[in-house]
């Protein structure tokens, strides 16, 4: 499985997409490992959840202190989530999470007021929010507390 490195080195082909290499050192003279398969591209992350604030519970009541769920989403390659919304506990779309800015921005921010689709303020419960964007999904749930 190791050989001596400096041979090696003279043996190795380059691949499409690079090599992996690993180094040893035993009784004083460096060996080397490298695996004879291609390595395989890493599949592109489009989006990831960075931060909800507050991070779970909400109390929607316009007293100034966590009047808004916000969710602040990663978004690397800068695409559209084709979905941001809110359910209930039964799966019945309740609301959609507003964007803060440009959605295809590196760092989008997306805020929930509380309140469903016809703007009446929903009932004390869980919820669940989704993002979707090229495939991915994002799912978490959030507590409103009246």
């Amino acid at each position: 499985m190791f050989i001596n490195a400096e041979k090696r080195m003279k043996q190795i082909k380059p691949y499409r997409y690079g090599f992996i290499i690993c180094f040893a050192l035993v009784a004083g003279s460096p060996l080397m490992y490298a695996p004879e398969l291609p390595l395989r591209p890493v599949a592109a992350i489009n989006i990831s959840l960075r931060q909800t604030i507050p991070s779970k519970i909400f109390t929607p009541n316009g007293d100034g202190i966590n009047d808004l769920f916000t969710l602040i989403v990663d978004n690397p390659s800068g695409s559209v989530m084709s979905q941001k919304k809110i359910y209930d506990l039964s799966g019945f779309e309740i609301a959609d999470l507003a964007v803060v800015g440009d959605e295809t921005a590196s760092t989008v921010v997306l805020t929930w007021n509380g309140k469903d689709n016809k703007s009446d303020a929903v009932p004390g419960g869980i919820y669940i929010y989704q993002l979707q964007s090229e495939g991915q999904s994002i799912n978490g749930t959030v507590v409103v507390a009246r």
